[in-house]
């Protein structure tokens, strides 16, 4: 059986990552959260240029590999970042302006007051005074039960 292994004090044991330690990872996830949101973006606009058939087959194809590309978690970011830019030069600011124009087409602006016409009719429950003044009870027949337990009783 070997030893052993040894471990010397200059290794270093790693720990597993947390969210939230201090202020500067707090950083680094909003930062990461930020890189996502943008990558989804660009996704989103390769897939509007494919669906809108407005490109030829080797721009589809190129648009294809992007979006592959984009959406592995191997690929370095870096790389992601280059490909974004190859594709859509200033894609943060075009990114905020499509928000901007998302937003402003959201808001609802209504001229006037709407109109409160609803009525809310409210059913009588009636009163069924001979169910709270009586227990309940089985309306068996008693003769036709004796009748029958009697039958079966002789056939076994």
């Amino acid at each position: 059986m070997p030893p052993k292994r040894i471990v010397s004090s200059n290794s270093k044991l790693t720990k597993p990552p947390t969210l939230v330690k201090d202020n500067n990872e707090e950083i680094d996830i909003e930062s990461e959260l930020k890189f996502d949101n943008e990558v989804l973006w660009c996704i989103s606009q390769f897939e509007n240029l494919i669906k809108s058939g407005k490109i030829n087959d080797a721009k589809k194809q190129e648009s294809m590999k992007a979006i592959i590309t984009l959406k592995k978690s191997t690929i370095p970011k870096i790389q992601k970042i280059q490909l974004m830019r190859q594709y859509f030069k200033d894609y943060k600011t075009k990114m905020q302006k499509d928000e901007e124009t998302v937003t402003s087409s959201q808001k609802v602006h209504f001229e006037s007051q709407p109109q409160l016409n609803g009525k809310f009719v409210k059913r009588k429950t009636e009163n069924n005074s001979r169910s709270s003044n009586t227990a309940f009870l089985f309306n068996f027949d008693d003769d036709k039960l004796s009748n029958d337990m009697d039958e079966k009783l002789s056939l076994q």
